[in-house]
């Protein structure tokens, strides 16, 4: 498995510039760069943002090499903002033989951070881990009207289990959803807030797996 350095000297090179003019591009000296690319230190927070931001990669990728891992989303700056990540994967709020609901997290990239205070973090993501919240977005309308299409969806990739009725990012039938989760005696029951949706029952063999815990539905609207 490649370092984070091995990472770092990767993106350089792609990037067809000199240490000297990339360092320049992400606002440090190339004396810290070259380091980086050397694995004699590491990135401060804000030159991971930097790096990120300019190779459109998720934090995850730069420190584990995998893009979606948890623990590593989030950039908690030096001034306690907490940068959250948004990232290319898809979820679907449909049916699991919808034949436009994505399969997986394979190639996710990032498209943007969304910078929150700790005060915002703890309002709408009050029981997350904060290192690992990303966003993503929604397609469908099955959970209409609480999670329009398109609207994107704060997501803790740390929770794999479901320990309480919710919302959460599930993958069934090798589909990414977003549905509403419901612990009852036969098992769980995935709900839809669209009532023209039948609920769906869970069932042995379904292979449901937990990618985690959705906390707060943002609403984009184009103007």
């Amino acid at each position: 498995m490649s370092s984070m350095s091995d990472r770092i000297t990767s993106m350089v090179k792609s990037s067809d510039m000199s240490i000297r003019q990339l360092a320049k591009h992400l606002g440090v000296s190339n004396v810290s760069l070259s380091n980086w690319m050397r694995g004699e230190t590491e990135p401060s927070e804000e030159g991971l943002l930097a790096l990120c931001e300019f190779f459109s990669v998720t934090p995850a990728w730069v420190r584990y090499g995998d893009a979606t891992a948890p623990g590593g989303q989030t950039i908690e700056l030096d001034d306690g903002t907490i940068m959250i990540p948004r990232l290319s994967a898809e979820a679907h709020c449909g049916t699991p033989n919808d034949t436009n609901a994505q399969s997986s997290g394979a190639g996710v990239e990032l498209i943007e951070f969304m910078g929150v205070t700790p005060e915002w973090a703890n309002k709408y993501c009050p029981t997350a881990a904060k290192k690992s919240i990303h966003i993503i977005t929604a397609t469908g309308d099955s959970m209409e009207p609480t999670l329009f299409r398109g609207d994107t969806v704060v997501i803790d990739v740390s929770q794999k289990s479901v320990l309480e009725d919710g919302i959460y990012a599930v993958r069934i039938a090798g589909q990414v959803m977003v549905k509403r989760l419901q612990i009852t005696l036969k098992g769980l029951v995935l709900l839809s807030d669209n009532p023209l949706y039948q609920p769906m029952s869970v069932c042995e063999g379904d292979n449901l797996e937990i990618i985690g815990r959705a906390y707060a539905g943002l609403h984009i609207k184009k103007l």
